[in-house]
């Protein structure tokens, strides 16, 4: 250490600190933020959930496929296990605050009805997305919740709700 006086005759400690090779640390490049977080908050979600085996190689495969493309609009059908929600709920999860997608589209899921109520919960906090398409869902009540959250969030920017086929 070097103790030296400036100008206005204030002490101050200068320090020099060398470190072993041994000890020091590589930095980590680390991968792109895309889509808004998606990936990173689709990785939490699955921790919260506590997701057996952790993060689903082929859904963030669908995650990076749609960054890949370009592409603002979502259709949830493609992910793999569409029904189950421990598959489902943690990508819908991460959706509720990315600020990425202006479109997400759901088809063809029948008797699960926690993945329609984490639906709404993404409606009633999203701001972005302008679009929602969700076709044959059979999930009794559960479209009551979701009037609720478009009811409960004035900052929605929701311009077409299709809602065909539903039970």
């Amino acid at each position: 250490r070097t103790l030296k006086t400036d100008e206005n005759d204030q002490q101050t400690m200068m320090a020099n600190i060398d470190i072993h090779e041994d000890y020091s640390l590589d930095l980590i490049e680390e991968e792109p933020i895309i889509i808004g977080g998606l990936r990173e908050a689709y990785a939490a979600q699955c921790s919260y959930f506590q997701v057996a085996g952790g993060i689903n190689k082929d859904i963030v495969r669908l995650i990076e496929k749609e960054f890949t493309a370009e592409s603002v609009d979502f259709d949830l059908t493609q992910c793999p296990l569409v029904e189950d929600p421990h598959v489902m709920l943690p990508l819908i999860g991460a959706l509720r605050h990315n600020t990425y997608f202006h479109s997400l589209k759901l088809t063809q899921c029948r008797g699960n009805q926690q993945i329609l109520l984490m639906l709404a919960n993404v409606v009633r906090f999203n701001s972005t997305l302008t679009r929602l398409v969700l076709h044959n869902i059979t999930a009794p009540d559960s479209f009551i919740v979701f009037g609720d959250s478009l009811a409960n969030n004035p900052n929605h920017s929701i311009q077409i709700l299709d809602l065909a086929n539903n039970k």
